[in-house]
C-alpha cells in the first residue's frame, strides 16, 4: 500500500511537469483483471459508497500498459463518480469492459456541455471543490501512452459516462 502511494504521488507530481510514462515497462494485462482489482482496492468511504459500484464484464481483452498508472486512472474515475453521492443519493457506478473499452457510468448529476471540451485539460475541476484539476488530464496523458485516449459524454441531470479505448493488439 505504502509503495503504491508512492507511486500515485510519483505520477501527480509527472503530470505537473508533464513528464512521459515509460513505455518500456509496459506490459500486458487483462483489462477485467485491472478493472476487479482497482474495485477491490478503492479507498471507499463507506459501504454504501462500495456498495454503488458494480463491474460488467461483456468481453475481456488484453492491452499493453502499466497496471498502477492504468489503476490510478480507474481510481480517479470511481473517485469523481462517488464524490456525487452524498448530495445525490442513490448514485451508481457501472464499469463495463468489453470491445478495446471499459466505461464508466454514473448517474449523478452529469457535466454540461460547455465543459466538456476542455474536460481533460489540466487544472480544470467541475463543480467540485478540494481536487488539484489535474486527474483527469492525467488519465488521458496515461491512456494516450497506452495508444488509446479517453471521452466523455454526459446529459446534465442524469448521465455522465467516461470511455476508455484501447487499441487492438496484433
Amino acid at each position: 500500500a505504502i509503495d503504491r502511494g508512492l507511486q500515485v504521488i510519483s505520477m501527480t507530481l509527472d503530470e505537473v511537469s508533464a513528464k512521459p510514462l515509460d513505455t518500456a515497462a509496459f506490459s500486458y494485462l487483462s483489462a477485467a483483471e485491472v478493472v476487479q482489482k482497482a474495485v477491490d482496492e478503492y479507498g471507499y468511504d463507506s459501504d454504501e459508497a462500495r456498495a454503488a459500484v458494480s463491474v460488467k464484464v461483456d468481453e475481456d481483452f488484453q492491452f499493453l500498459g502499466d497496471e498502477t498508472a492504468y489503476l490510478f486512472v480507474l481510481f480517479n474515475l470511481i473517485k469523481n463518480a462517488l464524490y456525487y453521492l452524498r448530495l445525490h443519493p442513490g448514485t451508481m457506478v457501472a464499469i463495463t469492459v468489453g470491445r478495446q473499452q471499459v466505461s464508466v457510468r454514473d448517474n449523478g448529476p452529469g457535466i454540461a456541455p460547455e465543459v466538456l471540451p476542455t474536460l481533460f485539460e489540466p487544472f480544470r475541476s467541475v463543480g467540485k471543490s478540494g481536487g488539484t484539476g489535474l486527474g483527469l488530464a492525467y488519465c488521458q496523458r496515461v491512456m494516450r501512452a497506452f495508444g488509446g485516449g479517453i471521452a466523455c459524454v454526459s446529459q446534465p441531470g442524469e448521465v455522465s459516462e467516461l470511455s476508455m479505448r484501447f487499441p487492438a493488439l496484433s
